[in-house]
Formats: C-alpha cells, structure tokens, sequence
C-alpha cells in the first residue's frame, strides 16, 4: 500500500460526468467523498495555474500526481491514499466476483496456488469491491488492511468458497458500516459548525447589546451629574453674591455712621461705640455665614465626589460582568470542541 498508483485519465473521466472538458471543486467531491474540502481545494489551488476556478483536462493530467505528492509534504499526509479511493457504482462499471476471478484463474491453469496468487496479485482492492450488491463507497483505509489481506489470500489457498464468500460479505459489511460511521460524522461536523455559528452569531448580538446598554447608561450617568453640578453650582453662584451684596450694603451703613460721627460730635462718645460694636457683630455674623458657605460647598464637592467614585464602580462591575459573559461564552465554545473531540 506504499506505493500507490493513481490513473489521473480515469479519474478525470469518472470525475467529469457530463463531458464538460474540465472539472470543478464538486466534480472531485463527488467522485472522492473521502476528500476534505481544506484538500479539495487545495488540489484545484495547485492545479488551477490560471485562477479560472476550474482545472482543463491538460492541467489534470499533467499535475495531479505532482499535486498529491507536493500535499502529502505540506500537512496533508495520507491524502494521496484518499485519493486513491474512487466510488464505485455497480450500476456503470461491471466488477467480476471473487469467486469468478479464483475460477478464471484455475482453469487457466493445472497449477491452483501460483494462479491463485496470481489473481490476488492483480488488485486486491478491486477483490474487496466485488460482492454482488455492493453499490456504495468502499473504503480501504482499514487499520488492520495488511492482516486482512493476508487471512484472505490464505482462505483463497484452502479451496474453501464458501468461508471465502462469507468472508468477503463480513468485510464489505465491515467497511460499509465504517463508511456510514464516516458519513454520519460528517453530517455531524457539519451539524456542529452550523450550531456553532448560530451560537457565535448569537453571542455577537449579545455582545452588542451589552456594549449598547453600557453606552446608554454612561450616556444618562454624565447628563444627570452635568445637570447636577450645573443645578449646584448655580446656587453657590447666587447665595455668594447675596452675600456679597450684604456686605457690601453693611460697610456703606459703616461708613454713613463714621460720617456721622464725626460731623456731630456732640453724639456721646459711648453710643458710638456701641454702634460700632454692633456693626462689628454684624460683621463676625456675615463671616461665620461666609465660613457656613464654603463648609457647604466643601461638602458638596465631597457629595460629588462619592456619586462619581459610585458611577465608576458601577462602570467596573459592568464590565465584570461583560467580561464574565465573554468568559461563558469561551468555555462553552471549549465544551462544544471536546464534545466534538469526543
């Protein structure tokens, strides 16, 4: 099984039903399922030399063989015995029987062991395909293809048709059943991808809109705390120049009376500074108010300080939890990818 040949005109032909000339990435796939579509594609890349999206017969025939061997050395190993592995169908190619080609064999000749050995020697692969009523993809790719072989070939050398026979229909069952199990992987990977894009799809949308609520609510956090400190800075603004003006008003009744004071010095001397002691309280008064304005507005800043201290933690445990639904969501993806494996 080391050497193996492929015959790139038949398989051209088997590939190109309709007699199109040349052949596209389907073409292949149907012919051999056992294909990957990475391999797929990268065959038609190799061969493809005019980026037509199609491959001439010319181009097949001249650089399939070369293409397997340039894949087999650029991650895709065993992909010149996929290759190798064409669907049969029974209803268009006629394959002889097992016990037709050992018949054939030993008529031929007096000596059976060298015409048996002789028959096996031609193709052992095609002997595999040739139960009566085998209509499905026969895959080789066995573990224990070697051993097989061997069982079979000595079977062959005992004379024994029917334990040949049932030993042929136990193998093609065998390898049917493999190939269903094949197949239904197949449907079950592509099951898979589309679940997971549907769920990557859904994340998205997720993700968005977590990331449009986060805006909004940032959006409304600055407009309120602008209107409040706007809403407070007004009236700090209006109470400061209440104050102001009061003063003001208190320091011209001050210099009225100083004035006063000396244009009528006839005015005992104690009511004056009774006067003046009263305008001085007044005074303390108007600066233990100013003090009470500014210890306000030092708690108010202190006020603005803790909501904006809030709205950042806030923030942050939003984010948390963004982080934590991304988090999710990556080892969901985990656990989908070991199911996959398993």
């Amino acid at each position: 099984m080391d050497n193996i040949v492929i015959e790139p005109e038949k398989l051209f032909d088997s590939c190109d039903q309709d007699r199109k000339g040349y052949l596209i990435p389907c073409d292949l796939q149907a012919v051999c399922p056992q294909l990957d579509d990475e391999e797929i594609n990268f065959i038609f890349t190799t061969l493809d030399s005019d980026g037509s999206g199609r491959i001439d017969r010319e181009e097949f025939l001249g650089g399939f063989q070369n293409a397997l061997c340039h894949g087999e050395n650029h991650g895709y190993p065993g992909i010149k015995r996929r290759a190798s592995i064409v669907e049969i169908n029974r209803k268009t190619v006629d394959v002889p029987s097992t016990s037709d080609v050992v018949h054939e064999c030993l008529a031929e000749s007096n000596d059976s062991m060298v015409m048996v050995n002789k028959s096996v020697g031609r193709t052992q692969e095609e002997t595999y395909r040739s139960v009566s009523g085998a209509t499905s993809v026969v895959d080789f790719n066995l573990p224990c293809q070697d051993e097989i072989l061997q069982l079979y070939e000595k079977l062959q050398s005992t004379g024994m048709p029917k334990a040949l026979s049932c030993f042929e229909k136990i193998v093609v069952s065998f390898c049917k059943e493999i190939q269903e199990q094949r197949d239904q992987n197949v449907q079950l990977q592509h099951a898979f991808e589309s679940e997971r894009e549907a769920y990557n799809r859904h994340m998205n949308e997720v993700e968005n809109e977590i990331d449009q609520h986060i805006t909004e609510i940032q959006q409304r956090a600055r407009e309120e705390e602008r209107k409040k400190l706007s809403h407070e800075k007004e009236e700090i603004r209006c109470r400061l120049e209440g104050e102001v003006t009061e003063l003001r008003t208190n320091i011209t009744k001050m210099k009225m009376m100083v004035k006063k004071a000396g244009t009528s010095r006839s005015e005992p001397a104690n009511q004056v500074k009774h006067k003046l002691q009263n305008l001085s309280q007044e005074n303390e008064v108007l600066k233990s108010k100013l003090a009470e304005t500014h210890f306000e507005l030092a708690i108010i800043k202190s006020e603005l300080a803790i909501v904006r201290t809030d709205y950042e933690s806030k923030k942050e445990e939003m984010s948390n939890d963004s982080k934590a639904l991304f988090e999710n969501a990556r080892q969901a993806d985990n656990l989908q990818r070991q199911l996959k494996l398993l």
